[in-house]
């Protein structure tokens, strides 16, 4: 026999009951979140980059189920619009909610709407061998800024494609280590290597020529400093599950090691620092310096230079595999568009009157110290429609063997210096 029904009075009194336990849940003690939120100004600014990063990267899931209006959440630096309608990047370390569309002001005033995005989150930290809790700032950024954003081609040479020719730029020199042997390579992306690569099943395109362009910037001044080789990332839709990078290998023309050498002779690397190795490191240089983009001197949307024209940038934030650039492929003897994720990806917001062009991919992303030494931070691959901003694979990616393909079994990938 089951139980009688409670009365309405009492149901409306349950009812009440639960509303009210669920809102206390939600509204923290107001002391508490007040000492969390100086908590976090005594952070250091590194160490909130790591602390809003993993907050993300735990919680991205739950926050995309929660908010309707959410299509993704990472971590980064604060955007803020200037009066004239510019955005500009504000250096305060941030969780970032991407967003369909922002509220309007009107609505976003409404502090009962549970769709209402929190103004922080909260998260444990360890201080002196304690934990205190620390609110970590948010900030609304929309989708909007993600879409347009297309691989890019540069002019430092161009790649002789039976599809199709395209110009692309040189990245950098890695040696592989197996069984004893190492072999140089140059890198640069994979869509500039093998323009349009197969993604069923994923091959790249080797024996493909990359022949430098004159200083004339039109002129092409043969032999090819290198072929393509089977070595390198793989392109793969995303519809497969399966992640991609976009890098390949491609084997130095022996006659053409002095022609390779002065090519990337002004990416003198740190003997102690080479590369960034992971992103703590890339984090902690953010707080300390810009970026350059090595972008080539002989593009013929801008004027030459020698050595490269420096193109300063600045860290915005961190992408993953919830965000797609839409690759030109091919499936058998069809051409395709292939939306490819990568595991990691870095947002630079480009500072200053110079900016990325249609294209300059493979150039390499750089950060420089005090003795003129740099550091490899990632490789330029795309940008977005206003050519604002950069996107670019890590540098500990380029670098991590398990993510190639077909390298030899134990193959060891290590930077070299010019």
């Amino acid at each position: 026999m089951s139980p009688p029904k409670p009365e309405p009075g009492v149901r409306m009194a349950r009812a009440a009951w639960s509303r009210a336990m669920e809102s206390r849940a939600l509204q923290p003690p107001a002391d508490a979140l007040d000492r969390a939120a100086a908590q976090w100004q005594h952070i250091a600014p590194a160490k909130q980059l790591a602390l809003a990063r993993e907050s993300a990267q735990a919680r991205a899931p739950e926050l995309v189920r929660a908010y309707r209006n959410v299509v993704h959440v990472t971590s980064g630096y604060r955007k803020r619009r200037a009066a004239s309608g510019e955005e500009h990047l504000v250096p305060e370390p941030c969780i970032v909610f991407v967003v369909r569309r922002k509220w309007p002001s009107s609505r976003s005033i409404n502090l009962d709407d549970p769709q209402r995005l929190p103004k922080s989150l909260l998260a444990w930290d360890t201080v002196e061998g304690q934990r205190v809790m620390c609110a970590i700032p948010t900030d609304v950024q929309v989708e909007a800024d993600l879409r347009g954003v297309r691989p890019r081609g540069a002019t430092l040479g161009i790649t002789e494609d039976p599809s199709r020719e395209v110009t692309g730029t040189l990245t950098c020199l890695i040696d592989v280590q197996s069984a004893g042997a190492r072999t140089r390579y140059l890198v640069s992306a994979l869509h500039v290597f093998s323009p349009s690569p197969q993604i069923t099943p994923p091959m790249l395109t080797q024996g493909n020529s990359f022949v430098p362009m004159h200083s004339d910037r039109t002129t092409r001044v043969p032999p090819p400093l290198a072929t393509t080789s089977g070595f390198g990332g793989a392109l793969r839709d995303a519809g497969t599950g399966s992640s991609s990078l976009d890098v390949q290998l491609a084997n130095i023309a022996p006659s053409a090691q002095a022609r390779v050498r002065a090519a990337l002779a002004d990416l003198r690397l740190s003997p102690t620092r080479p590369f960034v190795t992971d992103k703590a490191m890339f984090e902690r240089l953010s707080t300390q310096r810009l970026f350059d983009l090595a972008v080539p001197g002989n593009h013929p949307g801008r004027p030459p230079v020698e050595p490269r024209p420096r193109m300063v940038c600045a860290f915005s934030r961190w992408l993953d595999r919830a965000f797609s650039i839409p690759y030109p492929a091919r499936s058998g003897a069809t051409n395709v568009t292939c939306d490819a994720v990568h595991d990691e990806l870095v947002e630079m917001v480009v500072r200053g009157s110079n900016w990325p062009l249609p294209g300059d991919s493979g150039c390499a992303l750089v950060v420089y110290f005090d003795d003129g030494s740099c550091a490899l931070a990632g490789m330029f691959i795309a940008s977005d429609e206003k050519l604002a901003f950069a996107y670019a694979i890590p540098a500990w990616k380029l670098l991590d063997p398990t993510a190639y393909f077909n390298l030899p079994q134990g193959a060891q990938l290590k930077l070299a210096s010019p």
